[in-house]
Parts: C-alpha cells; sequence; structure tokens
C-alpha cells in the first residue's frame, strides 16, 4: 500500500537488512541512502526490514554478524529523525508462522517438534516483544513508533483507519486511496509446499509440482504440518510474562490475543489439535 503512495518511496528490494547484516552495513550509510534516490518528488523514503526489531538471539543470527542489542543504536545515530512503524502479531501465532516459514525454506524439517526447535532462528526469541519494544525505547521516544496490532488494526474493518495512521505518521497525504486493499496474498497450499521444500527434487522441480497440481489436492489433510495443543500451551505459557510486559510498555491490553488464547483452548476440546493448526496457518 506503501509502494502505491505518489509521496513515498520504496526501494524494490523490500528487506535491506542494512543495519542488522555487516557485510551490508559495511558499504556505508552513503550507499545505504542511495538506495531511496528517485527521480520524482516524494515526501517520505523507508524501507521494511523486520529482522531490525529483533535486539536478542545472537548466536541465532551467526549469517548477520552484526550485533544485535546495537541496531536501535546504530539506527538513532545514523537516523536521528526517524519515523518508525511496528507491526506485532499474537507471539504465538507468529513463533508458528516462523516455524512454518523455516521449514519451507529449509533449515528445519517438516517432522520436527516447534519446542524442539524454538530456540533456533528466531522461532521464539523474536516473539519476546518487550524485551526489544524497551530496548528500543531507550533511543526513540513512544511517539516515534507506531504500533499496530495485527489481529486489531488489519482487519479489513480496520484497514482503511490504519492505512491512514500510518500515512500521518510518516507525514504524507491521508486522502490517497490505494488499489487492492482487501486482497489476500497468502498463497494456497502452504503445508503441501512445507512438504515440498523438503522433498530430495530440484527447487525448479518444486514449483512446478506445486504450479501444476490442482488446489484440492496440495489442500488434502494428509499433508498438514502439526503443532499440537501440548505446544501451543506450552508457548502461551513462555510467552505470557512478555505479554504483560508488553502491555504495561504500551498502555494497552492486548485482548485480541487473549481471545485468540481461549479460543485455542476450546478447540482442543471440542475440535482436537487439526483445527488448532488450520486457525493459525
Amino acid at each position: 500500500m506503501l509502494v502505491q503512495h505518489p509521496e513515498v518511496m520504496i526501494p524494490a528490494e523490500k528487506e535491506l537488512h542494512f543495519f542488522d547484516k555487516t557485510a551490508r552495513y559495511a558499504r556505508g550509510l552513503e550507499w545505504y541512502c542511495e538506495q531511496f534516490s528517485s527521480d520524482q518528488p516524494v515526501v517520505a523514503r523507508g524501507e521494511l526490514t523486520p529482522n531490525y526489531f529483533w535486539t536478542l538471539g545472537d548466536d541465532e543470527k551467526p549469517e548477520f554478524g552484526q550485533d544485535a542489542q546495537l541496531i536501535p543504536q546504530l539506527v538513532a545515530d545514523a537516523l536521528p529523525d526517524v519515523q518508525l512503524i511496528l507491526m506485532l502479531r499474537d507471539p504465538v501465532a507468529r513463533a508458528i508462522s516462523a516455524f512454518y516459514h523455516h521449514i519451507r525454506h529449509g533449515p528445519v524439517s517438516p517432522d520436527d517438534s516447534i519446542l524442539d526447535v524454538s530456540d533456533r532462528l528466531g522461532i521464539e526469541s523474536m516473539g519476546r516483544y518487550d524485551v526489544h519494544l524497551a530496548r528500543w525505547l531507550e533511543h526513540f521516544p513512544k511517539h516515534r513508533i507506531l504500533v499496530l496490532i495485527y489481529e486489531d488494526d488489519l482487519t479489513d474493518a480496520a484497514k482503511p483507519e490504519t492505512l491512514r495512521r500510518v500515512f500521518r505518521h510518516i507525514g504524507v497525504s491521508e486522502d490517497f486511496e490505494p488499489e487492492h486493499l482487501y486482497t489476500r496474498y497468502n498463497g494456497t497450499g502452504l503445508h503441501f509446499r512445507m512438504r515440498v521444500a523438503n522433498s530430495p527434487f530440484a527447487i525448479l522441480s518444486r514449483e512446478r509440482i506445486v504450479r501444476h497440481l490442482p488446489g484440492w489436492l496440495t489442500g488434502m489433510e494428509r499433508w498438514k504440518v502439526r503443532v499440537t495443543h501440548h505446544e501451543i500451551t506450552e508457548l502461551q505459557r513462555r510467552f505470557e510474562p512478555h505479554v504483560l510486559r508488553l502491555e504495561t510498555l504500551l498502555g494497552r491490553r492486548m485482548e485480541s490475543w487473549r481471545e485468540l488464547a481461549e479460543r485455542r483452548q476450546e478447540s482442543s476440546v471440542t475440535e482436537g489439535p487439526e483445527a488448532l493448526t488450520q486457525t493459525i496457518s
């Protein structure tokens, strides 16, 4: 939606990873600024790299090299007037989504238990939002960070006002109406894609398989990568103190997350663990 706004410039490369990857950071601030050059007059320039928010778990990010705790300071030094936008999702759902992501991209097997790999790749640590936000607030005042809650602010009913809030936050016209605001971009056959990603076929062959098979086949229950009720309950237990502290930091109760937790408990009783996995995916 931001890319469509005529007063906004976002580079074609969605995630620049300048502040969290040492190889990128070594290119210098001049290189970073060059990524935002435009022939058209614009009001706001920005990029989207979710990993900037992640300020711990250095042992989980050896390929990045950058000391994660330094990222907020590096951003503040380079861009003292920057406006920040942070979107947070229910941490249990985010952890399971990350688990699925890493299965799809190879480092995790669909036969792994999420609890056995939760200490890897930020699957759990990235969801300790209070820890990360507290470190960012050491370098930026709260009003400079627009915090959006996925389950509240990205519903279809909330999207128009959320977009206006984002436009206000970055100082561009609120009247612009982008196209495809309600389009769903998540692909079908998610679980089948995860299974194929871990197959011995070459990457190009995997893509052909996914593209040419009918939806009824790729959507079959047999492909489901299960996350059990026990695993979800344990993740909720681990995240609970972090959610409580986040609520204190934001001065806002995460009612939608609490409702999700209650629904998961009800699903475990009435529908079984399959319903839990389906709801989260």
